[in-house]
């Protein structure tokens, strides 16, 4: 729940910092807070470095390397047992790559690769959005129209949107542990596509 909050205002930041521009400092603190609750989490790197690439004035390293600190700054204050704990920081490390990507989790052990994939969308595409499948099913329609609409009116922002829920998705789906409470941090951009689909039918509608 935590993980999922902190993505939503990240979500906000990077769309106010596309359109107003400014620092990437905001971006960073909450990247490295988000990183420190989990850290696949550092994916949130992607779109920080995506907006600096498109809309910095000749991409000043300066503006990039004060996102880049502010995120290291926030982890270690989040997870202060990567500095004081260093050895046991990286066995912990360790061992989860090896639990995911290797070891498996009893009742929870899946294909990786297409398996994972297409349980991980199908739970997205039904439970997400409501325990009602025929609700959660129309929701994810909604997301759908949100995503084209969005990349149609501007694909820039629609990559910024996307660009995290993607990498995430893409990443666990090479695991061989499906737990679906690592899908929700997705909840965030699924919720904005889905508004941004029900205001596009419904700006599409006659009278």
């Amino acid at each position: 729940a935590v993980l999922t909050g902190v993505v939503a205002l990240s979500l906000a930041a990077l769309l106010k910092s596309y359109r107003s521009g400014g620092s990437l400092v905001c971006l960073g603190l909450l990247a490295g807070i988000a990183t420190g609750t989990k850290y696949t989490a550092g994916l949130l790197l992607l779109p920080i470095l995506f907006i600096w690439w498109h809309t910095s004035t000749e991409r000043q390293p300066k503006r990039l390397f004060a996102a880049l600190a502010s995120f290291i700054g926030a982890f270690l204050v989040t997870t202060p047992g990567a500095l004081l704990q260093p050895v046991r920081f990286w066995r912990d490390v360790a061992f989860e790559r090896f639990h995911y990507g290797e070891a498996g989790h009893y009742g929870f052990t899946v294909e990786p690769g297409w398996e994972h994939l297409s349980l991980s969308l199908r739970w997205l595409s039904s439970d997400l959005g409501s325990h009602y499948t025929p609700l959660a099913l129309f929701i994810t329609f909604l997301a759908l129209v949100g995503a084209v609409s969005s990349w149609r009116r501007d694909r820039t922002e629609a990559v910024l949107l996307l660009l995290f829920p993607l990498a995430w998705l893409l990443f666990f789906s090479t695991q061989k542990v499906l737990f679906v409470r690592n899908l929700l941090p997705l909840a965030p951009c699924f919720a904005l596509l889905s508004a941004r689909g029900l205001s596009y039918i419904s700006s599409s509608m006659p009278g």
